[in-house]
């Protein structure tokens, strides 16, 4: 992941405005919106839906102060980006005098419209995300390296090739003889590990194509979102599990929106989403979003090793048989979760194999199986796109935010936290509320999928 320029990317100024110089609000919205963002009250974030600010209206310095001081006084802040819905009334018409009469019809329609967030100000978060993009700059550096780093210096291609599948056979040898006695143990242990994985990843990358990672027209939100989920990394507890879910959720969005706009063979006659629970429910409602209708909701038992699962119970939503699918999760750790559906929809005859001329070799064809999957994910580490894709090369993944390696819990790093304990914690009644509102959109979801998500949160995958 990129450094994220907080400033370029929400405007703010470096330094923020004292209410004694504050220059007197003009007519013009982005008069209105440097003032909220100078006073750290606003994040405007890409290109949001318009907003009407009436010709005859000259929004007053009393007025937005007067909303500065509601929103400060409540901890949150206004937020705007691509995702934002658009307000069917102008945002600053008021049709009363008194001024707090006037902040309170603004303030309720920007909290009817979700564009309140829960945070001191924009000053905190901008401070927050520097330890963010130091993270991101020694990931880079630490990739970079590996991309440059020949683990088998002086050899041909196709002695690298093998060298990297011996290695890899070895180290998959020994975490398999760790598994039979009922123990987890990580696949990156060495530096030669994580070298030798790396390259098989780069090699996803370069080679098969099939691991997208950014795109031109989301890389700024699809940047900010990764940034803010990850000022929880380590444990560290800057956002709350609301504003959490927040970010989820864009994120997720962003992923399905790309994911299908530039696959257009996918359809909402052919494709059906599946998703574990919890974890998967951001992107369904994402694929919904988009006029999906078609999920299967599965929930899955992990056994003490991390590795092997067990399907526990499943819902199928609006479902014919389809000829895609797509696989959603909020992370891929070891890959267990993702590995065992692939197999699972193997034993139905529901994967395609098609055949390829091997890169370079245009004489010789290999069998790719799963070229119908593709598999959407917020944070993957190495270790589980190699396994997810082992033996189904023809899987096609779309990841937010790399990892490095995971740990001896199954935890990525250094993410270090499961996103799932995060979004689905805190208040209990909150997170009902939020499961209520934004994932269960039909009858039979609320009466059946509702105790399925519970029972996920209480024992997750």
């Amino acid at each position: 992941m990129s450094k994220i320029d907080f400033n370029r990317l929400t405007g703010v100024p470096k330094t923020s405005l004292k209410r004694s110089d504050a220059p007197p609000i003009q007519k013009g919205l982005d008069n209105v919106f440097n003032y909220l963002i100078g006073r750290g009250r606003m994040i405007k974030v890409g290109d949001p839906p318009l907003i009407i600010l009436h010709p005859d209206l000259s929004v007053s310095t009393n007025l937005l102060e007067g909303l500065c001081r509601r929103l400060g006084a409540k901890s949150e802040i206004i937020y705007l980006d691509d995702l934002s819905q658009s307000f069917s009334d102008e945002l600053f018409k008021v049709d009363s005098s008194g001024l707090e009469s006037a902040v309170n019809q603004i303030y309720g329609r920007l909290q009817k419209q979700n564009c309140l967030i829960k945070t001191p100000d924009l000053f905190f978060l901008q401070g927050k995300l520097g330890a963010v993009n130091d993270l991101f700059e020694e990931q880079a550096k630490r990739k970079q390296e590996i991309a440059n780093w020949s683990w088998s210096k002086g050899k041909g291609e196709s002695t690298k090739r093998w060298e990297v599948k011996a290695h890899l056979e070895i180290i998959r040898k020994r975490q398999d003889e760790r598994i039979a006695d009922g123990k987890f143990h990580p696949l990156v242990i060495t530096e030669g590990d994580l070298t030798c994985l790396w390259q098989k990843m780069f090699r996803y990358t370069f080679v098969d194509r099939c691991l997208h990672i950014k795109s031109k027209k989301y890389d700024d939100l699809l940047g900010f979102y990764t940034a803010m989920l990850y000022l929880n990394h380590a444990g560290n507890k800057v956002i709350g599990p609301d504003l959490f879910r927040f970010f989820m959720g864009r994120l997720s969005r962003v992923q399905i929106k790309e994911l299908l706009s530039s696959r257009p063979k996918l359809r909402p006659d052919n494709t059906v989403l599946i998703d574990p629970l919890p974890g998967g429910l951001f992107f369904a409602e994402a694929f919904r979003a988009e006029g999906f209708s078609q999920v299967d909701h599965l929930l899955l038992r992990k056994k003490p090793n991390q590795i092997d699962l067990e399907l526990s119970k499943e819902l199928k939503v609006n479902y014919n048989r389809p000829e895609y699918f797509i696989l959603a999760d909020s992370s891929i750790a070891v890959g267990s979760t993702f590995h065992f559906i692939l197999q699972w929809l193997d034993q139905q005859k529901l994967l395609t194999t098609e055949r390829f001329a091997k890169p370079g070799n245009e004489n010789e064809i290999e069998r790719r199986v799963g070229t119908n999957v593709f598999a959407v994910t917020n944070f993957a580490a190495p270790e589980g796109l190699y396994r997810s894709r082992y033996p189904y090369e023809g899987l096609e993944f779309w990841v937010a935010g790399m990892e490095e390696a995971t740990d001896s819990e199954a935890i990525t790093s250094p993410l270090q936290v499961n996103p799932d304990t995060i979004a689905f914690g805190g208040d209990p009644a909150e997170v009902m509320s939020y499961i209520q509102a934004h994932f269960v959109p039909t009858k039979i979801e609320k009466d059946k999928l509702i105790p399925l998500i519970l029972e996920g949160i209480k024992t997750p995958v």
